[in-house]
C-alpha cells in the first residue's frame, strides 16, 4: 500500500499475549462510477475464524479511518 495512510493501509491482525498472526485487515481507495470509493477487506486464518476477530479488527480500521477524515467507506 501507499506510504500515505490516507490512501489506504493493510494491517496484520494479531491475537493474544503472544501476538499470534491471525490474518489481515485493511482499507483502500478505488475508482468507482467516476469517483473515488473506499473499500475495506479482511482475511482471517481458519483456526481463528468464528471468534469475532474480523469484526473487532474492522471496527479498529473504521475508527482509524474516521480520524483521517475519510468518508464513504464500505
Amino acid at each position: 500500500m501507499s506510504e500515505d495512510s490516507s490512501a489506504g493501509c493493510i494491517f496484520v491482525i494479531t491475537v493474544g499475549s503472544e501476538k499470534a498472526s491471525a490474518g489481515t485487515v485493511g482499507y483502500w481507495e478505488r475508482d468507482w462510477e467516476g469517483g473515488i470509493a473506499w473499500e475495506t477487506g479482511w482475511s482471517v486464518l481458519p483456526e481463528f475464524q468464528g471468534e469475532g476477530i474480523a469484526t473487532a479488527a474492522t471496527a479498529l480500521v473504521v475508527e482509524r479511518v474516521a480520524k483521517l477524515g475519510v468518508t464513504n467507506i464500505s
